[in-house]
């Protein structure tokens, strides 16, 4: 059995964002890795650590972006030798813009040693008694297409997955539920160039969503979805997506919030749970 949903992009996730604006981002720019998803507010801390594997000084440069390809803010960082650096983003100025506590993130580096450097996003919550710590790994930014991510994990809720775009052109994106019992939910929206969408993956009907928010605080149902596996793929060959997805872990409540990391295939993106 097969059916075709629309992806449900950033209207149940922001109540809104679902058309796209106009793009003045420097996407075409040299760039080495890009996280998809952070949020900063008075509830929800977001923290970068980029850690310099080289016996050389690596120059890095922060560039911080909207969900709608906005540039917003940047930080400039010298890493020594064999050091990592952690950047809170509470300490990093950044421009007024639609959902302003919600972005992707850019990292390039110049100098030797480029290419030996690791980094991830911190998100935590300032909610007393929650144990909320996610990481999210920075993604190598692609010339061409990319292919599969896979993550595996037990018991997640409907997903919440952040699909960016890191090219000058409009994408078409296609989200393939598979179930264990070969039960295919797809969903298909057109992407802009530059700009992050936040998706609801998998969902039969209206109830089934879940906001971004509503992972992080830990709310909802008992998780009810049988096994199934998530592909995420470009139709056009038009350039490179990154794909990171939130979930609730968690049979029964209090749900626990979880991250999502892709890994790369041959057939498209892929999350399997």
């Amino acid at each position: 059995m097969k059916s075709t949903l629309l992806a449900i992009a950033l209207c149940f996730a922001l109540r809104g964002l679902c058309s796209a604006s106009d793009f003045n981002g420097r996407t075409g720019d040299p760039v080495s890795l890009v996280a998809p998803f952070f949020i900063n507010n008075s509830e929800f801390k977001s923290a970068i650590t980029v850690s310099n594997r080289t016996g050389t000084i690596v120059d890095t440069n922060l560039l911080f972006k909207s969900l709608e390809a906005e540039e917003v803010g940047h930080a400039s960082l010298e890493l020594r030798p064999y050091s990592s650096v952690v950047v809170d983003l509470d300490s990093i100025a950044m421009r007024m813009h639609r959902f302003g506590d919600l972005g992707s993130v850019y990292l390039t580096t110049n100098g030797a040693g480029a290419d030996n450097r690791v980094a991830h996003v911190t998100i935590t919550s300032t909610a007393r008694g929650t144990d909320l710590h996610i990481e999210e790994k920075f993604q190598p930014v692609r010339t061409k297409p990319r292919v599969v991510q896979v993550a595996s994990a037990a018991f997640f809720s409907t997903p919440v997955l952040a699909i960016h775009s890191s090219t000058r052109f409009s994408q078409t994106v296609i989200i393939d539920c598979i179930t264990s019992q070969r039960k295919s939910y797809e969903s298909e929206m057109t992407l802009p160039p530059g700009m992050t969408f936040l998706v609801n993956a998998c969902i039969n009907h209206r109830a089934e969503s879940r906001s971004y928010l509503d992972i992080l605080r830990g709310k909802g149902r008992e998780n009810t979805k049988e096994p199934m596996s998530v592909r995420v793929k470009v139709v056009e060959d038009s350039g490179s997506i990154a794909v990171w997805g939130l979930a609730s872990a968690g049979p029964t409540a209090p749900l626990i919030a979880r991250g999502i990391d892709f890994g790369e295939s041959e057939v498209g993106l892929e999350f399997s749970k």
